[in-house]
């Protein structure tokens, strides 16, 4: 990856950087509430004599982040197409940016960084659920709610070792 987190913006709140294409989305008000699932695999196996069954990590699985973004332009920017940039920039994190459709299989997901607070991840949006609720006088949204998955990468990076890092600074405290 050829950009790094210093070359990234750092707004109050949080943002959604395409690490490839340079696309950022901030929210400064919201994920009000953020889901985080943590998976890890173990083989439990038994050896004759043992006086228990030995357990033995075997790998991680999926680590997700799960946020509601809410996007609204109820008041000043209702009559110039609502939150439809908003919706595109999301979309635009969702499929591979290739001109290829028969073999967009190969192509990897667009890859992103998600900053909330002082917090950065390293992965890609798996999967994002709008629901529209309020519409302009011409069916443009403008008030939109964004349920967005956002896929930790699980490979060796410096992100991610960073994370790792802080992390165990802040279980020695």
């Amino acid at each position: 990856m050829s950009n790094t987190i210093s070359s990234i913006p750092t707004p109050d709140k949080g943002f959604l950087y395409s690490a490839e294409g340079g696309v950022v989305l901030d929210f400064s008000v919201n994920p009000a509430q953020l889901q985080r699932q943590e998976q890890a695999t173990y083989n439990t196996s038994l050896s004759p004599g043992a006086p228990g069954a030995f357990v033995q990590y075997t790998g991680g699985g999926e680590r997700n982040l799960t946020f509601e973004l809410v996007l609204d332009a109820i008041g000043t920017k209702a009559g110039q197409g609502g939150v439809q940039r908003e919706i595109a920039i999301l979309e635009a994190f969702t499929y591979p940016d290739t001109n290829d459709l028969v073999n967009a299989q190969f192509v990897p997901p667009p890859r992103a960084l998600l900053g909330i607070g002082t917090r950065i991840w390293e992965g890609y949006v798996s999967q994002i659920q709008f629901t529209e609720e309020r519409f302009n006088v011409r069916m443009e949204p403008v008030y939109v709610k964004a349920q967005v998955t956002f896929t930790l990468d699980l490979w060796k990076n410096s992100t991610s070792q960073r994370m790792h890092q802080t992390r165990r600074q802040n279980l020695g405290r």
